[in-house]
């Protein structure tokens, strides 16, 4: 997967089953869980279903109890390499609340497996997330704006396929 033997294979819609939200990467105070922890209580109300994992590791912290009670999937550990392909395998779109960023490894990662992502317009994930190409690039960097991106997505299927299929061009 890593080097270079990533499968490149585009999503179907899951109409069967619930819709699954990845955050992953190691877990420091710019990578913006205050702002997916707003999004997703509010994705919640319209979409009681929706599933979200955060894998990888760091101090949690005060976002411990929020997802906790919002039911999110924590692996809170170093993820070895022989288990990203599984981790992203599972989820359907991968979300990148940064409020700060250079760039990011997990966009990549995301591409490879035919993840969509949803990304804040920071740093170099403005050129790593093609805006309504392979992904969404939130209005702003704010909780609200996130959860409106993430719905687009989750209310659009051919628009989700769509930018699965555009995913494993990158």
């Amino acid at each position: 997967f890593m080097n270079g033997s990533s499968p490149k294979m585009a999503r179907s819609y899951p109409h069967d089953r619930n819709f699954r939200l990845l955050f992953f990467g190691r877990i420091l105070p710019y990578k913006g869980l205050d702002l997916l922890v707003h999004a997703f209580r509010l994705l919640k109300s319209d979409f009681p279903d929706l599933e979200l994992t955060v894998a990888g590791r760091g101090k949690l912290g005060s976002y411990a109890s929020a997802f906790k009670e919002l039911g999110v999937r924590i692996d809170n550990r170093y993820i070895p390499e022989n288990e990203i392909l599984p981790i992203f395998a599972r989820a359907d779109l991968a979300i990148l609340p940064y409020t700060e960023a250079s760039q990011s490894g997990v966009a990549p990662l995301a591409h490879a497996a035919g993840v969509p992502v949803v990304a804040t317009p920071v740093g170099g994930l403005k050129e790593q997330v093609c805006h309504n190409v392979n992904g969404l690039l939130t209005k702003a960097i704010s909780g609200e704006a996130i959860a409106e991106s993430i719905a687009a997505i989750i209310r659009d299927p051919v628009l989700y396929e769509r930018f699965s299929r555009e995913s494993c061009r990158y």
